[in-house]
């Protein structure tokens, strides 16, 4: 994983972001606050995210990367961040 910071911009990208293996794409984009974000996951599992404008959450997406976790029941908040997909 990699996670910088250039002029003010957060950036982080772990994992296959990009799905090449299969994954399935899920995308937020927020031009109001210049958010984006893109997970890939493949089989219930988080394998790739890549994060623009916060990346607040990038250290529990790698994790999860890392790990392989079960993630299918917070698929909905996923995209959301910690806070939101563990509460939910």
């Amino acid at each position: 994983s990699t996670q910088l910071k250039v002029s003010g911009i957060e950036l982080f990208s772990g994992g296959d972001f990009e799905g090449r293996h299969g994954g399935e794409p899920i995308v937020l984009r927020d031009g109001c606050r210049g958010v984006y974000r893109k997970l890939v996951l493949c089989n219930g599992r988080l394998v790739g995210a890549l994060l623009y404008g916060d990346a607040a959450d990038a250290a529990w997406y790698a994790r999860l990367i890392r790990s392989g976790a079960d993630v299918a029941a917070q698929r909905t908040g996923l995209i959301f961040g910690s806070r939101y997909a563990e509460a939910a």
